[in-house]
């Protein structure tokens, strides 16, 4: 195993679980490009802008795995995808030149948190989203380990029992 890649709506969780797995299991952690990019947080990017952000992502995820064995990615070109459908009503693809050997679905988390390059701040908005990401890991023929909406101590115990029962890492 390779590279794990948490993923879900917006508001679910992911950066904080991939940095704490990361901590914990003492792996690299790779953040989700997007959340430094101006244009994004300035609500002027394009699906060209989103291409780019995973072109990036994955240049970063072969650099990282050069020396080391294991990689926690914060997203993945799938939500980038998403997003550029979602936004632009425009496909694009995204490729994953490090290919993904689990992916981690965060359920979206009931409290809502600001966040400058969120959108969706009614929980039932983001519960119907999620539908979009299930519907395309199963388009793609990817397994999803579902990370319940449970706190972040409760979500990283989760996880590891999970990789465990994989034997995946630990």
């Amino acid at each position: 195993m390779k590279r794990i890649v948490i993923t879900g709506v917006e508001n679910s969780g992911k950066t904080t679980l991939g940095k704490e797995l990361a901590k914990r299991l003492g792996l690299a952690f790779i953040p989700e490009m997007c959340r430094e990019n101006q244009d994004v947080l300035k609500g002027t990017e394009t699906p060209s802008t989103l291409i780019e952000l995973n072109k990036l992502q994955e240049t970063l995820a072969q650099d990282v795995l050069s020396s080391n064995d294991l990689v926690i990615c914060d997203t993945s070109g799938v939500e980038l995808e998403i997003w550029s459908k979602s936004k632009f009503k425009e496909e694009i693809k995204c490729e994953a030149i490090v290919p993904v050997d689990m992916y981690l679905f965060c359920n979206t988390l009931p409290i809502w948190e600001e966040d400058p390059i969120r959108a969706l701040p009614k929980h039932e908005d983001r519960k119907q989203h999620e539908l979009l990401f299930i519907e395309k890991y199963t388009e793609m023929g990817k397994d999803l380990i579902m990370v319940p909406a449970l706190t972040i101590e409760e979500r990283v115990e989760f996880v590891v029992e999970q990789l465990k029962e994989r034997n995946a890492i630990i």
